[in-house]
């Protein structure tokens, strides 16, 4: 890509993320909302053009952090 501008989270939204990547021809704009619980991390909300996943997270018995994302009705997708 040739251009990025990457906007972080004013202090009211400290969990947000705003990038806008500009090809020559294409723009495409990705939002990022970082969902926090009493325990830390628990979810990331992606939007890319409109379209948004979600992506639940995790942490494994020595704390590493793992996502699963919801892919359709009975189906979990982990990475």
């Amino acid at each position: 890509m040739k251009n990025l501008k990457k906007i972080y989270a004013s202090k009211q939204r400290e969990n947000f993320e705003k990038e806008t990547f500009f090809d020559g021809t294409t723009t495409t704009n990705r939002e990022i909302n970082y969902i926090f619980a009493p325990d830390g991390l628990i979810g990331i909300f992606e939007q890319i053009n409109g379209t948004g996943k979600m992506f639940y997270t995790a942490t494994d018995n020595l704390g590493f952090l793992f996502f699963f994302s919801i892919v359709s009705a009975g189906y979990v997708e982990s990475g």
